[in-house]
């Protein structure tokens, strides 16, 4: 049995013909606000935001990690994880994204002393495990019937 809190604003939710409270669309798209940490990074000037990516973003990080292995197969890559990471995590104060995805060379040739704490944050905040970001198991998963 699980119980339920009524929510304060009646309009942010509707009932079914049990009386259980759902959500409605409108109240779920206006608290669908990105979670951001500022994060002080010794040596710069000022905070670097780093920010919840998108689901738009997240799906496009995830898709990067893979190259054409040929043959119809893809291999999974840890080339640039990190910099790939970052550039679609930090934004500036409106939330923007700082960075575009043609930046990945250019953030890649950051110091790891310099980013570490960012790459730490974007993980957090992204909900990221170090396993995810160094998953090897996957090299010759896509593209291959599963096995029986």
């Amino acid at each position: 049995m699980t119980t339920q809190a009524k929510p304060a604003d009646s309009t942010a939710v509707q009932s079914d013909s049990n009386g259980h409270l759902f959500i409605t669309r409108d109240a779920l798209l206006a608290v669908a606000a990105l979670k951001h940490e500022d994060v002080i990074v010794p040596g710069l000037p000022a905070p670097v935001r780093v920010s919840e990516m998108t689901m738009t973003d997240r799906d496009a990080f995830d898709e990067s990690c893979y190259k054409d292995a040929g043959g119809g197969k893809q291999k999974y890559s840890r080339e640039n994880i990190r910099a790939r990471l970052l550039v679609r995590s930090i934004v500036d104060a409106d939330g923007n994204r700082i960075f575009t995805d043609a930046d990945v060379a250019v953030v890649g040739k950051l110091g790891s002393g310099l980013t570490q704490p960012l790459v730490e944050a974007a993980m957090r905040i992204n909900k990221l495990t170090a396993a995810e970001l160094d998953e090897e198991k996957k090299d010759s998963a896509r593209g291959q019937p599963a096995a029986p």
